[in-house]
């Protein structure tokens, strides 16, 4: 399922086995695949995520809602 995309790079989550979950970001400058983090079951629900980028900071981060807080 996707989430976000900031026009370079596209962030989604996909569902394995065993209710593994796993949030991946494409690049596609760099046409690179990177798993960003792993959930389990135990992680309850992951309902939205995205990227957050800070003014004067070179780099981002991701930012996720568990279990609707």
């Amino acid at each position: 399922m996707p989430f976000d995309f900031d026009g370079r790079r596209l962030l989604w989550m996909t569902y394995l086995e065993n209710d593994i979950r796993q949030l991946n970001i494409f690049d596609f400058d760099e046409n690179k695949i990177d798993m960003v983090h792993q959930f389990s079951k135990r992680d309850g629900m992951i309902s939205h995520a995205k990227f957050l980028k800070l003014t004067n900071s070179k780099g981002g981060f991701l930012f996720w809602i568990k279990n609707c807080t």
